[in-house]
């Protein structure tokens, strides 16, 4: 399963936070389950052979050095802001964001077996002006 959180303030508080979720599940999922453990395959959360996969959607002016290396990242765009002045205006970064999000859910469809994939899960940490129409086109799609 791939986790996907979404951060488009480059807000140092909020990238704190986020990189302690990001990297917990980043870690947690890297690890295998060990021989003789009672959680059974297909258990929410886990896949063959691994954990969950931790995507981050973010700024460019992120503070790299606070994500683990296991943490995919992604900057679609440039943000200085939370979004509720003139940036949050910009369509082609909201198309940008939208497209590196859409992305990294169909980097999914990919796997050997329908059973091997979970359902992704886009979690918002933070404000952003373009956080309300991402949410209704994930709806949409069906995406939590």
């Amino acid at each position: 399963m791939r986790l996907i959180y979404v951060l488009l303030s480059p807000t140092f508080g909020m990238h704190q936070y986020t990189a302690d979720l990001a990297n917990r599940i980043a870690e947690t999922g890297s690890q295998k389950p060990a021989a003789g453990s009672s959680a059974p395959a297909g258990e929410p959360g886990e896949r063959p052979g691994g954990g969950v996969d931790a995507a981050l959607v973010t700024t460019t002016t992120l503070p790299r050095d606070r994500y683990s290396p296991a943490v995919h990242i992604e900057t679609p765009i440039t943000s200085h802001g939370t979004g509720f002045a003139g940036e949050g205006l910009d369509v082609r970064g909201y198309r940008r964001v939208s497209a590196t999000i859409g992305y990294q859910l169909s980097a999914m469809s990919h796997a050997p077996t329908p059973k091997s994939v979970l359902p992704a899960i886009v979690h918002f940490t933070g404000v952003h002006l373009w956080n309300v129409p991402l949410v209704y086109a994930l709806r949409r799609h069906g995406i939590p």
